[in-house]
């Protein structure tokens, strides 16, 4: 289900996001922690405004890698920087659709076996 919900996020960004023009207000170093508040590196935060299809001034903001330079406005009033995705949820969205498509077979053709006739099963 998780890896369901950022694959859509995801897809919606790939199909129904715009290219837009906007400017940076602020940028700065973040310090991305782990578990156990553990430093697991460095990213950078930047915050940035833009005017939406309608017309209005929005502001937003992304952490991404340091050397970081566009935004891509999103659905929904979700924007992100350009080129910033998650394809990791989007492969695990994938590996998950495999293994309950591989599941859903094997159920089928259980099934399929214990309803048919006696006469026509095969031995074991």
């Amino acid at each position: 289900m998780v890896s369901c919900c950022v694959s859509y996020h995801e897809l919606v960004f790939l199909l129904r996001g715009q290219h837009a023009k906007g400017v940076v207000t602020k940028t700065y170093e973040t310090i991305l922690r782990g578990r156990y508040g553990i430093e697991r590196g460095r990213a950078l935060t930047v915050e940035y405004t833009y005017t939406d299809a309608d017309g209005h001034l929005r502001s937003d903001s992304d952490t991404v890698p340091l050397d970081w330079s566009q935004y891509l406005p999103g659905a929904e009033g979700q924007t992100r920087l350009a080129g910033h995705m998650n394809k990791g949820g989007i492969a695990l969205f994938v590996v998950m659709c495999s293994v309950v498509a591989f599941f859903a077979y094997r159920l089928w053709r259980e099934a399929s076996e214990a309803t048919r006739p006696a006469s026509s099963r095969r031995r074991r």
